[in-house]
């Protein structure tokens, strides 16, 4: 049976540290529970998983095993509904400590809000399926300097389907602004929940291109 807690072990094993006493010491967490996590007898949890981090001064990610659930932040949600996608140097995932799985869910990160929408790419609605629905809306358009088939984040937005219009047209409630619009939509992915950072047991964390 293979041990909890590999990453960290690997981690220390890594650092040349051989006290528990001194790593006790340098993150607060008593020296028994040190001693059952470097056993692999107890799993951490992603609080200690920070203050392991921040003692051997390697990324989170590193000190994380695979059971921790990891869900890519695709896009970023202004406070006005409108979505752009992520740029270049914001790789960033929500680690899920609760889930056993990934069930191939992307989110969609509002910033002053510090809420996630949660969507899957594999669920779609369109027309009238789509009325009465908050939606992730998004745009397959020719984008002058990208080319075609790629998404143009000036035409991405959430909010509440209100009637289709005809022509992948839709009349939508931006929830943010409390004002209707109508706009052209090429795809309605549902959000399937939404999180707020502050009182769920989500993380946000920058992510690892190359672990």
């Amino acid at each position: 049976m293979a041990k909890m807690n590999e990453a960290l072990i690997r981690v220390k094993k890594e650092s040349g540290i051989k006290s528990n006493e001194l790593i006790a010491r340098g993150t607060k967490i008593d020296t028994s529970t040190v001693s059952l996590h470097f056993s692999g007898k107890r799993q951490i949890n992603v609080e200690q998983a920070y203050l392991y981090a921040d003692f051997f001064k390697v990324h989170i990610i590193k000190i994380l095993d695979d059971y921790i659930t990891q869900y890519p932040i695709v896009a970023y949600c202004t406070d006005k509904g409108t979505v752009r996608l992520r740029n270049e140097d914001e790789w960033e995932v929500v680690l899920a400590p609760n889930d056993t799985e990934n069930d191939g869910d992307f989110c969609i990160y509002e910033k002053n809000s510090r809420t996630i929408s949660w969507y899957n790419p594999q669920i779609k609605v369109e027309k009238k399926e789509a009325v009465n629905t908050y939606c992730y809306l998004k745009n397959f358009r020719e984008c002058p300097l990208i080319g075609s088939n790629t998404t143009c984040s000036n035409d991405n937005y959430v909010g509440l389907v209100i009637k289709y219009l005809g022509k992948k047209t839709y009349k939508i409630l931006n929830y943010q602004t409390l004002k209707h619009f109508t706009q052209k939509i090429d795809v309605c992915y549902p959000i399937t929940k939404t999180s707020h950072l502050d009182f769920s047991k989500y993380y946000k964390i920058k992510a690892l291109i190359n672990q």
